[in-house]
């Protein structure tokens, strides 16, 4: 969304146009859910924490000052909000396995978004549910940098605004936890798994 649609929108909410923020909404909705998603690993809660985060955002939209971007502050917004929400999953609220209480994959009513051909799609879902399932073994603090980057295609010097940290550290988080990554899936097999279900 062009940075001058996206204030005009925030001045009109500002001037009194509350429905305005219908559009922002819109326009936002699924780019925050899809980073919830790969976050939390569990799309009930992800759209759940989603919709806390506009509700958040609504209710403090006015106190945002000219000079602040509004993808960052949003972005913030989401990310206390999925940290409180991980709070309270800790003390016992919630799943953070990404299975449901009947046994089944969560990811499976995900949408795939990859216009691929079938062959291609069946391998990319595959790869794509062991790789959720790897991201949710390495902390919090490091998931989220490589979400941001690898799923949400920021920048780190964007990343560490939302953070509200170094760019360094940003780094520092972001091949600390590939790291992770890896040594999660060399751990548990999954390239093996792969390439049975890509046979």
């Amino acid at each position: 969304m062009p940075d001058n649609a996206e204030s005009e929108l925030i001045a009109r909410f500002k001037a009194g146009d509350l429905f305005v923020f219908n559009l922002i909404t819109r326009m936002w909705y699924e780019k925050i859910l899809s980073f919830l998603y790969r976050f939390l690993a569990d799309i009930d809660e992800s759209e759940d924490v989603c919709q806390k985060t506009f509700i958040t955002a609504y209710s403090r939209l006015n106190q945002l000052n000219e000079n602040d971007k509004f993808a960052p502050w949003l972005y913030r917004i989401a990310h206390n909000c999925a940290l409180d929400h991980i709070r309270d999953r800790k003390n016992g609220f919630g799943s953070k396995t990404g299975l449901r209480t009947d046994g089944t994959d969560e990811t499976a009513d995900f949408p795939e978004t990859d216009p691929v051909d079938l062959e291609g799609r069946i391998d990319g879902i595959a790869l794509r549910r062991l790789c959720e399932r790897a991201l949710t073994s390495i902390p919090d603090e490091q998931r989220v940098v490589i979400v941001m980057k690898l799923y949400q295609d920021l920048k780190f010097t964007e990343i560490a605004e939302i953070l509200s940290i170094p760019v360094n550290t940003v780094k520092t988080r972001m091949y600390t936890g590939l790291r992770g990554l890896k040594e999660s899936l060399n751990k548990n097999r999954f390239i093996e798994e792969i390439l049975r279900n890509a046979m």
